[in-house]
């Protein structure tokens, strides 16, 4: 309707007999089958029928309502713009009386098709017709097609655009939505706006039924989304084509996925950065850590399954934690310059870490309960099918369908900018090699001081002993570093050689167990934990912080807790995670 008062205004007419048939719309005939049912179930409706039947006439727009009980489903407005009334016959003289004003739809036989047709005319009584037969489904088919036979003209304009694909791909979404956002017809009188935001990379195909036409929508991956949605909605899809985009407009992106997820196919790619899941803890807090305190600036991290990160991140660092982490990785985004995309279910809508996300793309969500749930308006819930879902973006909701990238948008092998790497299980011995660790798990060079090595029983510290001294060993003539494994066990006369190297400044390489490193205050023991590096050997046990003199959380791999040699290296203030080089059997 406010399409075709556009058109009559640019013409300055009444109505459309005022046009020149050449630049007036088709009329067009609105069929409201089961009314009743209609006006119960959408109440919302009736507004936009009420303004239809007022003043559809004079736009070319007719309305045709049918229904079984007119009484309470057709208001005043409705029954005073309907000046044609047929009724069938009826078992309720009310119903007649209702449409017609008399009894007489009442008494009419029993006879299919026998109809009283009202005017509204009231000086003469109404005749009883008979209604022809339209015939069988393929009759009335047959009858359509001999009609547009003979009206021998192009198809119409229609008032709604194409109903969204069920899969479509990028370039495919681009393509539906300006050939949906063309003008088909006279009865277009301006083209519509754009369904696009300011360049991004597409990520929805939208249907815009105010502007009756799909439009695309561009996420700038500078800025936060939240996508929720239930299982096998699509999420994870989703998170792989906006991680796609992301890396088409030149950014580097980091992703948190579990093993085997699209998203996680991504590790080794060129421009992408780390991809982790919630098998490694202590690398998830690690990165997310890097992105709250501003190291990532200018990259996007991608987190699907966020209810499952959270837990790795809480036994990283201790319950609560991946929550206050992830919330302060959020809420300082856009200050920070770092792109967040957070997948999650349906229930975190409410949750502290997710109010900043404003900008939502909800998936899934079916059912009245679940809409509610996900925030979603009063009476708006998402299609039923993978990616099909509605986008709530500065107070709009608008149906959507999340695209999926072309074959060839996937990069191919190559180097990212800054990459977390795991750090291996067990370690090749080589030559001046003792451990490898830290954020590129390369090897480690060897502290230029005395070393602690502690750790409990069957951690590995004679290995590290062993490996630390190999790799000390100075150039011809030089004195060589004092080795003492077992210190805390050991005589009276070794512990004064050590304390008399240490006063000499001699390099000492040394053991004692975990608990006994963190409770003792005087001796060479003493000395070494003060002055010197110390490898802590599985901190995530016993009095490791004790040992170290300062906190380990965050370093410490909760999958790896016993595995031998697995430690930290803490040094002039520094906590590096390493995993220590085998020695052989006996380690």
């Amino acid at each position: 309707m406010r399409r075709r008062e556009r058109l009559l205004a640019r013409y300055r007419a009444k109505d459309l007999s005022y046009l020149d048939p050449a630049d007036a719309p088709a009329r067009m005939v609105l069929v409201v089958d089961e009314f009743a049912t209609l006006a119960a179930e959408h109440p919302e409706v009736l507004d936009a029928l009420v303004r239809v039947a007022a003043q559809g006439r004079s736009l070319g727009i007719h309305l045709i309502l049918a229904t079984q009980r007119p009484s309470g489903a057709v208001s005043p407005i409705i029954r005073a713009n309907t000046n044609l009334r047929v009724c069938l016959r009826v078992l309720d003289p009310s119903d007649s009386r209702d449409v017609l004003g008399h009894d007489g739809a009442a008494h009419l036989p029993a006879h299919p098709g026998r109809v009283i047709v009202s005017t509204g005319a009231q000086e003469q009584p109404e005749p009883v017709l008979q209604a022809p037969w339209c015939g069988t489904e393929r009759h009335l088919a047959a009858l359509v097609g001999e009609i547009a036979a003979a009206a021998d003209a192009a198809d119409p304009w229609r008032p709604w655009a194409p109903p969204l694909p069920a899969r479509v791909e990028r370039r495919r979404a681009r393509a539906l939505a300006v050939r949906s956002s063309a003008p088909a017809s006279a009865d277009v009188s301006t083209p519509p706006p754009s369904a696009s935001r300011k360049a991004g990379c597409t990520l929805l195909l939208t249907d815009l039924p105010e502007n009756q036409c799909l439009g695309t929508w561009e996420w700038l991956p500078t800025e936060p989304l939240l996508v929720m949605g239930a299982p096998g909605c699509g999420r994870s899809t989703g998170v792989y084509t906006a991680a796609l985009g992301a890396l088409a407009s030149s950014m580097t992106v980091h992703v948190c996925a579990q093993q085997h997820s699209l998203a996680a196919t991504l590790a080794g790619r060129a421009g992408v950065g780390t991809v982790v899941g919630g098998q490694d803890p202590r690398r998830l807090a690690r990165l997310w850590s890097l992105a709250a305190a501003g190291s990532l600036r200018g990259d996007l991290l991608a987190i699907d399954d966020v209810d499952v990160m959270l837990a790795a991140v809480d036994e990283a660092l201790g319950p609560g934690e991946g929550q206050a982490l992830l919330e302060s990785l959020v809420r300082g985004a856009t200050s920070t310059g770092t792109g967040v995309l957070v997948a999650a279910p349906l229930t975190v809508a409410n949750a502290r870490w997710a109010v900043p996300l404003r900008r939502r793309l909800v998936l899934g969500a079916v059912q009245p309960a679940q809409a509610s749930l996900a925030g979603l308006p009063r009476g708006v819930v998402t299609g039923s099918g993978p990616g099909r879902g509605v986008l709530l973006d500065g107070g709009d909701a608008i149906a959507c369908q999340v695209v999926l990238p072309a074959v060839d948008e996937r990069p191919g092998p190559g180097s990212g900018p800054r990459r977390l790497e795991e750090i291996p299980r067990r370690v090749v011995p080589a030559p001046g090699l003792w451990a490898v660790g830290g954020d590129s798990a390369t090897p480690l060079p060897l502290p230029d001081a005395s070393v602690l090595v502690v750790g409990p029983p069957g951690s590995g510290r004679s290995c590290t002993v062993a490996a630390l001294a190999g790799c000390a060993q100075g150039p011809a003539g030089a004195e060589e570093p004092l080795v003492v494994d077992d210190l805390d066990l050991s005589d009276t006369a070794t512990q004064a050689r050590v304390e008399e190297a240490l006063g000499r400044g001699r390099r000492v390489i040394a053991a004692a167990t975990t608990e006994r490193a963190a409770g003792t205050y005087r001796g060479p023991l003493a000395v070494l934990r003060e002055r010197g590096a110390v490898v802590v050997l599985w901190p995530g046990l016993g009095p490791a912080a004790q040992a170290a003199g300062q906190q380990l959380r965050g370093a410490i791999d909760p999958r790896g807790a016993t595995v031998p040699g697995r430690g930290v290296l803490v040094w002039r203030g520094a906590v590096t995670p390493l995993q220590v080089a085998a020695c052989g059997a006996g380690c």
